[in-house]
C-alpha cells in the first residue's frame, strides 16, 4: 500500500469516527456572534478545499491557520517540540513531463530548455502541515466578530434566493421541489434565531438542486440517495450560519444520528472516504453559491470591478480570469468529456479552463471555479516534492 493511500486511509477513519460519534463540526452548535473562518495556509491566504478542509476541520483547532515546517521557519517561528503534523492530500489528473521528439530527445523551448508538455497521468502525494496553535512565535489568533448584523445578513440572503418561505401549521420545516418553496412553522415557534436560520439555509440548500439556482443532481429514490443529499444540506448550514454570525443549530440529534447511521451503512468502506470529499466539494460549492447571494457583497464585488453596481449578476456569468482563461469546476469522473469539449488542464492552478467565450454554452454545466490566485499566491508546478505546498485540489 502507497504511502498516499495510507495517509487516505487514516484520514478516512478519523473522520468517519467525528461523524459516528456526532462531533463533525457540523453536528455540534456553534454560537451567534462568532464568525467562522475556514481554514487556510496563513502565507497564501489560499483556503483549503475538499479532502484538505475536511482533514482541517477535524483536527480539533480554532485557529484557522496553517503552515508547512518551512514556512513556520520563514516567519521567524518554529514548530514546537512533541508536535504532530496534520496530513494534507494532493491530486492532479494530468503531470508535466520533458517533451521529447521523435528520436526520444529533449525539445528545447525559445530559451534553451527542456520544453515541458502536460500528461494524462494522474499525480497523487501528501504533504505536512501543521496548526497556527502549534507554531512558536506566531502571534496569538483572535475570532472574528460581525462588523453587520447578523440577522439582517441572513433575511437579506434568504429574500435575494428568490425562494418562497410559507408558514405552515407543519412541526417540521422542508424544501418543496414542485412549487419551490421552503414550509416552515411560525419563526416564533422556534425557539432561538440559531435554530430557525440554520433550518432555513439547510432548506435553501435543497432548494440550489433547482434550475434557477445550481441546477445540481440530488437522488432522492434511495436511502442512501436522501442520506447523501441531507449530509451536504447539514454541511452547508453550518458554513452558511457560522460564517454570516447568526450561530448554528444542527438538526435534532435522533435525525442527524439516523441519516449517518443510513449513509454509513450505503456505502462500500472503501468508497467512504471518496463521498466524504465529494460531499464537502459538494458542501462549499453550495454555500459559496448562498453566501454569494448577499445583495451587498454583489454590490461590493461590481464596485471593485468598476461596473454598474446596479446590474444584477447572472448565475455563472463566464468571468474571464488571468490569460482570457475561463475556469471551471469539472469533477474528476468527468474530466474526458471536457477534455472533448475543448477544455484544458491548468497544472498550476490545478482547474479545468477554456478560452473562447463564444463556446460557454458547452460548459455551462461545471458552471466557473472558485477565483484562482497567481503563482505568486501559492499555485505551483507539480515537480519534485510536494512536502508543505497548500493544495486545494480535488479530492478522490
Amino acid at each position: 500500500m502507497s504511502k498516499y493511500q495510507e495517509k487516505l486511509d487514516e484520514f478516512a477513519s478519523k473522520v468517519l469516527n467525528t461523524i459516528e460519534e456526532g462531533t463533525a463540526p457540523w453536528q455540534k452548535p456553534w454560537d451567534a456572534g462568532k464568525l467562522f473562518e475556514l481554514p487556510k495556509n496563513h502565507i497564501t491566504g489560499k483556503e483549503y478545499r475538499g479532502a484538505n478542509l475536511l482533514t482541517t476541520l477535524s483536527s480539533g483547532y480554532n485557529d484557522p491557520r496553517w503552515l508547512s515546517y518551512n514556512q513556520a521557519i520563514e516567519l521567524g517561528g518554529h514548530v514546537r517540540k512533541n508536535e504532530n503534523g496534520t496530513a494534507g492530500f494532493f491530486f492532479s489528473p494530468t503531470r508535466l513531463e520533458k517533451e521529447l521528439d521523435e528520436k526520444g530527445k529533449p525539445v528545447l523551448d525559445g530559451s534553451g530548455k527542456a520544453a515541458l508538455t502536460e500528461i494524462d497521468k494522474p499525480v497523487f502525494n501528501t504533504f505536512t502541515i501543521f496548526n497556527g496553535s502549534q507554531i512558536k512565535g506566531l502571534e496569538k489568533y483572535n475570532e472574528s466578530t460581525p462588523s453587520w448584523e447578523p440577522e439582517e445578513k441572513a433575511e437579506n440572503i434568504l429574500a435575494a434566493s428568490g425562494v418562497k418561505i410559507v408558514e405552515s401549521q407543519l412541526d417540521e420545516a422542508f424544501y418543496r421541489p414542485k412549487t419551490h418553496t421552503i414550509e416552515t412553522p411560525a419563526k416564533a415557534q422556534f425557539h432561538s434565531k440559531s435554530k430557525y436560520y440554520s433550518a432555513m439555509f439547510h432548506e435553501l440548500a435543497h432548494a440550489t438542486k433547482n434550475e434557477s439556482m445550481l441546477g445540481r443532481e440530488a437522488e432522492y429514490s434511495s436511502d442512501a440517495g436522501k442520506a447523501k443529499e441531507e449530509l451536504r444540506a447539514e454541511i452547508s448550514a453550518w458554513m452558511i450560519c457560522s460564517q454570516i454570525g447568526i450561530g448554528y443549530e444542527p438538526k435534532a440529534i435522533e435525525n442527524n444520528e439516523n441519516y449517518v447511521a443510513v449513509w454509513l451503512s450505503a456505502l462500500d468502506k472503501k468508497d467512504r472516504a471518496y463521498e466524504l470529499g465529494k460531499a464537502m466539494n459538494d458542501a462549499e460549492q453550495i454555500s459559496e453559491y448562498i453566501l454569494g447571494l448577499d445583495p451587498e457583497k454583489i454590490i461590493q464585488q461590481t464596485k471593485n470591478k468598476g461596473v454598474d453596481n446596479t446590474q444584477k449578476v447572472e448565475k455563472k456569468q463566464p468571468q474571464l480570469q488571468h490569460q482570457n482563461r475561463i475556469y471551471l469546476n469539472v469533477p474528476y469522473k468527468e474530466r474526458q468529456q471536457a477534455k472533448k469539449l475543448g477544455a484544458r488542464w491548468d497544472v498550476k492552478e490545478k482547474s479545468w479552463f477554456y478560452t473562447d467565450p463564444s463556446t460557454a454554452d458547452d460548459f455551462s454545466k461545471w458552471g466557473l471555479s472558485h477565483e484562482k490566485g497567481t503563482k505568486q499566491d501559492g499555485a505551483y508546478q507539480i515537480k519534485g516534492t510536494l512536502e508543505g505546498e497548500d493544495s486545494s485540489a480535488e479530492f478522490v
